[in-house]
C-alpha cells in the first residue's frame, strides 16, 4: 500500500493509515506550513515542506490512496465569508480553490482510492451564484473518474470524548467493483469523557487564575466561580456522574467591551465531552488542580494522537497544529473499511469478473 498525503499538517492521516497498516509507505507528502512541516518530519522522518501548487503533478510517485484535509477556512465558523457573507464563499477568495488540486491529482495518477476530510459547514456552504459547493467537489470528483461516499462523522461518537463534526469524502476509482457496497464505520458510542484524558499534576500555567490574573474584574477562588460568573440555568451544580455530552457549567464575564462571553469564556465540566477544539484557544475545565485550560497534550488525546505523538515546545503552536488535525481515530476507522472493501473488491481478467 503507498499513500500520498496532501495538506498533510502534522500527519493526522498518516497516524491512522499506519494505524491500519503498518508496512503502508507514504510517498509523496506535502505541506505549505513550515512549523507543521517540522512536525511531521520529527513523526515520520519525511520532510513535506512544498507547496502542492507548485509541483508537477506528473511526477509524483503512483500510489493506491491519497489522503487530505484540504484547507478549510472559508467553509468554517471561524472564516471570515462564514460570518460577513451570510453563508457564500467570494470569487477573491483563494483557498477554497486548493481541492482543485486534489482533482487535478486524481485525474492524471488515478490513484484507486482517495480519503479527504473538512468541516461539516461546506455542506451548507454556496458560492455566489448560489451553487453549493459540496454538489460542486462532488461534481468533480466523480468527472475524475470515481465513485464517491460522503458521511458526516463526529468523534464523540467514535470514542473521543471531543465533540467534532467533520464530512469526510471517501471515493474508490469506478473501474474497481466492489464486492459489496462501501460504508462507514458504525457507531461506537460516548464512552469517555474529558476525565480520561486528562494529565496529572500539569504545570501551573495552565490554571485559570494564572492565565486570567490580569482580566478585570474576573475572580476564580478555588473549584468554584463567584462574583461575575453566571451559573447556567440548567445545571446549578458539578454533575456527579459521567454525562458523555458537552456540559457547561459556568460562563465568565467582565473582560470584554460589552462585557459579553466569548467562546473560551466558557468553562466545562470534565464528566461530560469536549466542545471542538479550535486553533487559537482550548476549552477550560474543572480538574484536581481547580479550573484550567486543556494542555496541549490533552488535545492531542482528544484527537486521537498516542503519547509518543511528538509535539512542537511551544504551546501556541502546538495548539494551533493540533486544532488543524483529523481525528486520528476516525479516520482510522473509515480506512479500516475502505482497505477491507478494496481487498475483497472484484478483479477483472480478460472481461470476466472473478470475486
Amino acid at each position: 500500500m503507498k499513500f500520498v498525503d496532501l495538506f498533510a499538517g502534522i500527519g493526522g492521516f498518516h497516524e491512522a493509515i499506519k494505524n491500519i497498516i503498518p508496512e503502508a509507505e507514504c510517498v509523496f507528502a506535502s505541506e505549505n506550513d513550515k512549523m507543521a512541516a517540522k512536525t511531521y518530519e520529527k513523526n515520520f522522518n519525511i520532510d513535506p515542506t512544498n507547496d502542492i501548487t507548485q509541483q508537477d503533478i506528473s511526477k509524483i510517485p503512483d500510489h493506491n490512496l491519497v489522503m487530505a484535509g484540504f484547507p478549510c477556512q472559508p467553509f468554517s465558523k471561524n472564516g471570515k465569508y462564514y460570518n460577513t457573507n451570510r453563508r457564500t464563499v467570494g470569487k477573491d477568495e483563494t483557498r477554497d480553490q486548493l481541492y482543485t488540486y486534489l482533482i487535478k491529482l486524481l485525474k492524471v495518477k488515478q490513484p484507486e482510492m482517495f480519503l479527504f476530510e473538512n468541516v461539516k459547514g461546506l455542506a451548507k456552504m454556496k458560492t455566489q451564484d448560489g451553487e453549493f459547493y459540496f454538489d460542486i467537489i462532488v461534481s468533480d470528483l466523480k468527472n475524475a473518474g470515481y465513485n464517491v461516499y460522503t458521511r458526516i462523522l463526529d468523534s464523540a461518537d467514535y470514542g473521543l470524548p471531543q465533540q467534532r463534526k467533520r464530512i469526510y469524502f471517501v471515493g474508490f476509482r469506478k473501474d474497481i467493483k466492489l464486492s459489496e457496497e462501501f460504508n462507514f464505520p458504525s457507531v461506537i458510542g460516548r464512552k469517555s469523557a474529558v476525565q480520561d484524558i486528562l494529565e496529572s499534576n500539569v504545570n501551573d500555567k495552565y490554571l485559570l487564575e494564572n492565565l486570567w490574573k490580569n482580566r478585570k474584574n474576573v475572580k476564580l477562588p478555588g473549584m468554584r466561580l463567584e462574583a461575575l460568573a453566571k451559573e447556567f440555568a440548567t445545571r446549578n451544580d458539578h454533575p456527579t456522574m459521567v454525562t458523555r455530552r458537552i456540559t457547561p457549567l459556568a460562563i465568565v464575564k467582565g473582560d470584554t467591551p460589552s462585557g459579553a462571553p466569548r467562546q473560551q469564556d466558557k468553562l466545562y465540566s470534565k464528566l461530560g465531552i469536549s466542545p471542538t477544539i479550535a486553533t487559537f484557544s482550548t476549552p477550560s475545565f474543572d480538574s484536581n488542580q481547580g479550573w484550567r485550560t486543556l494542555t496541549p497534550r490533552e488535545c492531542a488525546r482528544l484527537q486521537g494522537f498516542p503519547n509518543s505523538f511528538i509535539l512542537p515546545k511551544l504551546d501556541s503552536v502546538a495548539y494551533k497544529q493540533i486544532g488543524n488535525a483529523v481525528s486520528v481515530t476516525v479516520a482510522a476507522l473509515i480506512l479500516k473499511n475502505m482497505i477491507a472493501a478494496y481487498i475483497a473488491r472484484k478483479i477483472t481478467i480478460n472481461n470476466l469478473i472473478f470475486p
